[in-house]
């Protein structure tokens, strides 16, 4: 109990050995709990970084597919398949939707309520 006789928060004040150690235990829960919380954010962060990072490398890697695609259609096509591909694009003011849901008739059907049996009822069987 040396260091709380030394402790400047403490001087002039006087304290039992049991307080001590009580504030002991309330300052090592509160930086229990803060280093907890700290933990915490710092997985999270991290978790959120990886994430960012695999995601950066998933476009990454799509635009350069894209690239590679868009420098070889040349090359796949001839040039009198490239213009007729290009007259084949679908207009733009065409929006596809589906028509509005309704409900099938066909499963509006009665049904059979079972009866349940009771523990015992199931033995005389």
């Amino acid at each position: 109990m040396v260091g709380e006789a030394y402790c400047t928060e403490l001087m002039g004040r006087r304290m039992s050995v049991w307080e001590a150690q009580n504030e002991k235990h309330v300052d090592a829960e509160a930086a229990r709990s803060a280093t907890d919380s700290s933990l915490a954010s710092r997985q999270r962060i991290q978790q959120e970084a990886t994430a960012s990072r695999k995601k950066r490398s998933l476009e990454t890697k799509q635009l350069e597919h894209q690239r590679q695609m868009d420098r070889q259609r040349a090359e796949i096509h001839p040039s009198h398949v490239l213009e007729t591909l290009g007259t084949m694009e679908p207009p733009q003011g065409l929006s596809l939707s589906l028509p509005k849901a309704e409900p099938d008739t066909e499963w509006e059907r009665p049904t059979q309520r079972l009866s349940i049996r009771e523990k015992g009822e199931e033995k005389n069987l």
